[in-house]
This record gives C-alpha cells, sequence and structure tokens, in this order.
C-alpha cells in the first residue's frame, strides 16, 4: 500500500505505519470520502483507531472468492485469505454529527409524548422499526414491514447533540398487519434535534411534539 499523510481534526496520520502525532486529543469524527468510502478516526492518548467503511463487488475467480472495489482487493480460498488495499484517500469530509449518529442501526424503544393525554409508548419489539445513517448524507428506514431511505443533516451543538433534519424520506407501501407505532413514518420529517444518552439516541420533534428514543442495534 502506498504512504499517504492525511491531516485532519488536529492529527497527522501516516497510513501504512504506526507514527502518529497528535496535538490534542480531538473528539471522534467522521468522514466521507469519494467512491462511497467513509472514514472514522477515534483518537486515546497518543493512539488513533482508523475505520475505512466501503462495499466490495464479488467477483470472477478461479476458485475461492474474489472482491474488489475502491478500497481494494479481498481474495482467499478455504482457510486463507488475502487483502491488498487500495485506498489513497483524499478529500474527504467531515460529516457534522456523523460520529454520533452513523456507522449503527438504531432501533425504536419508546415514544414519549409531551402531551399528558398520550403519554409515553413503550416499543416491545424494537427491531420493527429502524434509522441508520450512513456518512453520504443517507438516511435507511424500516417502518415495521416497510423499507426506504431519505436524507439527513446535522449541525452539532456539543459532544453530545445538537440539530438534525430528515428529509426526502420514500418508502415501499405496504399495509402491515399490527403495526405497534404506524406514525413514525410521519414524524419523521418533523424531527429537529438529537442528543446521546447513557448509549441511546433521543430525537426531538418540532413544536415540543415528544421525544423519540432508540437503542444501538443489537
Amino acid at each position: 500500500m502506498s504512504m499517504r499523510v492525511l491531516a485532519m481534526a488536529g492529527a497527522v496520520l501516516v497510513f501504512g505505519s504506526t507514527t502518529t502525532l497528535l496535538a490534542e486529543e480531538p473528539a471522534p469524527a467522521l468522514y466521507a470520502c469519494p467512491d462511497g468510502v467513509s472514514l472514522r478516526a477515534d483518537f486515546s492518548g497518543d493512539q488513533v483507531t482508523v475505520t475505512l467503511s466501503g462495499s466490495l463487488t464479488a467477483e470472477p475467480a478461479a476458485s475461492g472468492m474474489r472482491y474488489e472495489g475502491a478500497l481494494g482487493l479481498l481474495q482467499g480460498k478455504g482457510d486463507q485469505l488475502d487483502w491488498s488495499s487500495a485506498a489513497e484517500l483524499a478529500d474527504c469530509v467531515l460529516v457534522p454529527g456523523g460520529a454520533a449518529l452513523a456507522g449503527r442501526r438504531w432501533e425504536l424503544v419508546q415514544f414519549q409524548s409531551l402531551d399528558a393525554a398520550t403519554g409515553t409508548q413503550v416499543l416491545e419489539d424494537p427491531g420493527r422499526h429502524t434509522l441508520q445513517f450512513d456518512a453520504h448524507g443517507a438516511v435507511f428506514v424500516r417502518f415495521d414491514c416497510n423499507v426506504g431511505r431519505g436524507g439527513w443533516e446535522a449541525k452539532p451543538s456539543g459532544s453530545s447533540g445538537g440539530s438534525l433534519m430528515i428529509d426526502r424520506v420514500a418508502t415501499t407501501l405496504a399495509l402491515c398487519q399490527d403495526d405497534p407505532f404506524p406514525r413514525l413514518a410521519e414524524h419523521l420529517g418533523d424531527i429537529r434535534g438529537y442528543r446521546l444518552s447513557d448509549g441511546q439516541l433521543h430525537l426531538s420533534l418540532v413544536a415540543d411534539g415528544g421525544i423519540l428514543s432508540f437503542r444501538p442495534g443489537l
């Protein structure tokens, strides 16, 4: 793999080497890179863990397996596996709020209405209603038996929260049987803020409309 220096968030990282120079310890950060690749940097003391994410496509192979993409080439047979990296990243852009929101599936556990007459609804099967944010501005949704995608944009106001908008959501339109929370689809357009607390994601609705609480997917 070619050596390439990437400067970001007060750090200098040398790929393919153990060298790490930190002026200070930044917060975790997520970057969107070309060709659908994302880079996450988690800092701890004098070390940084860099995680690259992207897709590889299956390619014809005489035997075994072969997958190739912007990140590199993965091939193997039996118990043997070889990885050749092609990633020389440039023009990566910081994703505001990405380190907090992206990279995991969020499962709806409850809706807390600020209207006393409505109260709080707890979801017994959180996996039926999910959100998954990616580094390139897309959010993938599941509303019980329906799935879809939309766009998202966050503006952090601190390390644990900020404003959040979700829009342009398009989904399948199947008639789900016994959907315990059919209102989630209409609530997505009303989301205005996010907050992380005790490992959960809390999304606040416009005009004190309530709070949607999600846990990380199991």
